[in-house]
């Protein structure tokens, strides 16, 4: 069915039992209006049962494996965290045992070292690079 233009539809039977939805001349999808003349209709399939319903599944049972691109900022986001999580437990031993820090002035202050290393710039620097890398394979490509 085209878009914006009327279609014939006749009230004839099928002459097969099994045929594809799309080749069968009676069909009129959901959402058709009647352009001339008068029409009745029998609904057949609801829901998942419907051209759009297969569709819709097909689209949801498909298995999506992440991009090269997100596991690289998986592995980045490891990486910085472990230094993150490695600093702030160094600064709470050092500042409580070599300083003699009280145990919540040692922990307030490991806090901040380790939210101090999280990149505030690594949110716009992502694009930045993913920019960059488009832009230098589309001019040597």
């Amino acid at each position: 069915m085209r878009a914006g233009k009327p279609v014939l539809r006749s009230g004839e039977q099928p002459l097969q039992e099994r045929v594809n939805p799309a080749d069968i001349a009676n069909l009129v999808l959901a959402g058709s209006t009647v352009a001339s003349g008068r029409a009745i209709a029998v609904v057949y399939a609801t829901g998942a049962q419907t051209e759009f319903g297969q569709v819709a599944h097909l689209t949801t049972s498909i298995k999506r494996e992440p991009s090269t691109l997100e596991l690289q900022v998986a592995r980045i986001v490891r990486i910085i965290t472990a230094i993150a999580i490695t600093m702030g437990v160094t600064v709470f031993l050092l500042s409580y045992f070599l300083i003699h820090m009280a145990v919540a002035e040692s922990l307030i202050f490991a806090i901040g070292i380790l939210v101090a290393n999280v990149p505030e710039g690594l949110l716009s620097t992502v694009p930045l690079a993913l920019a960059l890398g488009l832009g230098s394979s589309i001019h040597h490509g």
